[in-house]
């Protein structure tokens, strides 16, 4: 209930009219949008008691499910319903996650445009289980680095677009 609150104070402030609405996903909409902005939670978080196995799989998993992406993934094969040719979705992905996954999957569905690309102090999160993530790391699932002491992550941002039949 905070996000909405916020947005349409922002909207308010900025005088923008925007229809924001408390849900899952876009259950109490029917119609199409001009724009969609969405920061759904990503991270993929090892507990105590995570293992990676062989292939790569997670066994627990929070925030953005047990490949750090699941819920992205969900809004990116819904969002096609509520878009027209001309609509703009924007996203972020994270890469505490299976972002190359999610970056191949937004790439079958739509043309993207890379806006802006920001890295960010994950100490408290990678120290929790340092091992447990340079094993997801050097399994090319997901993309941390070690700078003085620090680790570090990125997270990127995209404007997204329905493909079209030219880019197919």
């Amino acid at each position: 209930t905070d996000a909405v609150t916020l947005t349409r104070h922002n909207a308010n402030l900025n005088n923008v009219s925007v229809d924001a609405r408390l849900g899952t996903y876009f259950s109490n909409f029917n119609q199409t949008f001009d724009v969609i902005v969405a920061n759904l939670p990503q991270k993929l978080i090892l507990g105590e008691n995570s293992t990676v196995d062989e292939a790569g799989a997670v066994s627990f998993g929070v925030n953005g499910g047990s490949s750090g992406n699941e819920i992205l993934i969900e809004l990116l094969d819904r969002a096609k319903t509520f878009m027209t040719p001309t609509s703009r979705l924007y996203i972020q992905i994270y890469s505490l996650t299976d972002h190359r996954g999610t970056l191949d999957h937004v790439l079958k569905n739509y043309d993207a445009k890379l806006l802006a690309v920001r890295h960010f102090c994950e100490d408290s999160l990678i120290q929790e289980d340092p091992e447990g993530y340079l094993t997801l790391a050097k399994r090319g699932i997901i993309d941390i680095s070690e700078r003085d002491g620090h680790w570090y992550a990125y997270e990127s941002a995209y404007e997204l677009r329905l493909k079209t039949a030219d880019s197919k």
